[in-house]
């Protein structure tokens, strides 16, 4: 007899961790981009670049990189409080929930409030 294969369990993630992380790895890649499009090109014979040329580059690509990480960390964030949220939904709380009458009915208003 033939077993079906086992698959593991796939994690669906929230659609705004995504574009978080997304904007991440185009912080990423804009800096690493930024860095070698200012990098100095080579200097004439005899002559070298003072440090004070690489500073425009080194600073884009460490823009890039922590805005990059900061973006993941928040995506990390939105994904760990989707699973706390769903965490206290299989415990059966519904303090995650946000459940608010849209139209309270004429016969749920008290006596006082019918009259007017």
């Amino acid at each position: 007899m033939c077993e079906e294969p086992k698959t593991l369990p796939t994690r669906e993630y929230p659609v705004l961790a995504n574009i978080i992380a997304g904007f991440g790895v185009l912080q990423i890649i804009g800096g690493i981009v930024l860095c070698a499009k200012l990098w100095p090109d080579l200097p004439e014979t005899g002559y070298r670049w003072l440090f004070s040329a690489y500073v425009p580059a080194m600073t884009w690509l460490a823009t890039g990189l922590i805005s990059g990480v900061l973006f993941f960390a928040a995506a990390a964030v939105i994904i760990y409080l989707v699973q706390i949220r769903n965490l206290g939904e299989s415990l059966g709380l519904s303090l995650f929930r946000l459940e608010l009458p849209l139209r309270r009915s004429q016969e749920e208003l008290p006596q006082e409030e019918k009259k007017g």
